[in-house]
């Protein structure tokens, strides 16, 4: 049993909030688990902001890291409002879409997102705009873009085939594989077969050729651990994940302190598995000042694994 996870150094100076905006969507992917094309729920933008000056007025010497989320992210009524203030105040912003703003938000809107992921669907985008969409994208942004190919077991081969053009054809881009899972007991769910996971196992990440950018607060791969002995060794935080080396019940975590997570209801968690409602966003908080006792047998989240973890 481990005695502390945490990030290296050069991490800890970030708090991570998550702000889940709206669960409305343009596309209707069958495997979405918010719903989106049936529930339409949405935040006052102005409530978030102010939670995130409260954070930011708690911990002056700490920089804010805000990962916003959806639904269709940018779908949100009043997004170019958010990311202006966001990025007035200094914040740093990471964005989750699925790329279908139009050429003229991105040549506007761009240079002030830290962090940019772009999901692939393949029933619901035409290959060739999807790429091309890529080229202006990554053009008006000085770092990486990460692409996320939602692979789904009947078009197997025409998915890793868009991976292989991305590689060929868009510059500065991180594509990561997202094998659709049955974590919600789809009806007549269709499984990989052995050979397809075999070969997913294989060839999950690729990466197209990379100019010199800005790196990125978002791009942390290592987590920190500390035995019981005393012993300390760096891992890389997705080979923690993928051993499910993440049980931390019984531990000290540091969910609400160093990270923070907003449904789309508006309710403030701890952490995105949801410990510890704090209240909603709307109303008046008060912001924890000690960790909490992880309860939970599995973390399952990238953010809320990276939190500090203590005997």
């Amino acid at each position: 049993m481990i005695k502390k996870l945490e990030v290296p150094n050069e991490y800890k100076k970030y708090i991570s909030i998550t702000l889940c905006l709206t669960s409305e969507c343009n596309y209707k992917c069958w495997y979405c688990y918010q719903n989106a094309a049936e529930r339409k729920t949405e935040v006052d933008y102005k409530d978030c902001i102010k939670f995130v000056k409260q954070v930011q007025e708690k911990y002056p010497e700490k920089e804010i890291l805000v990962l916003l989320m959806g639904g269709e992210t940018l779908f949100y009524k009043d997004i170019n409002d958010v990311i202006e203030e966001l990025y007035n105040m200094g914040i740093k912003i990471d964005v989750t879409t699925n790329g279908s703003k139009p050429e003229k938000w991105w040549v506007k809107y761009g240079h002030m997102i830290n962090n940019l992921t772009i999901s692939y669907h393949h029933k619901e985008v035409d290959e060739d705009e999807f790429i091309n969409k890529c080229k202006i994208i990554t053009s008006n942004l000085n770092r990486h873009v990460s692409i996320a190919l939602m692979l789904e077991p009947k078009y197997f081969d025409e998915i890793y085939k868009v991976a292989r053009r991305l590689v060929d054809e868009v510059n500065n881009l991180m594509i990561m594989i997202k094998p659709i899972e049955n974590s919600l007991c789809f009806k007549d769910f269709q499984y990989f077969t052995t050979e397809q996971n075999e070969y997913i196992l294989k060839n999950r990440k690729f990466k197209s050729k990379i100019r010199k950018i800005t790196p990125s607060p978002f791009d942390l791969s290592d987590v920190v651990i500390t035995e019981q002995n005393g012993n300390q060794t760096t891992k890389p935080l997705n080979e923690v994940i993928l051993r499910k080396e993440t049980n931390f019940k019984g531990m000290k975590c540091y969910a609400g302190i160093e990270e923070f997570f907003m449904n789309f209801d508006g309710s403030i968690y701890r952490a995105n598995c949801l410990i510890d409602k704090l209240g909603n966003v709307s109303e008046d908080l008060i912001l924890p000042n000690k960790p909490i006792i992880c309860d939970r047998e599995e973390c399952y989240c990238r953010i809320d694994v990276q939190m500090t973890k203590e005997i």
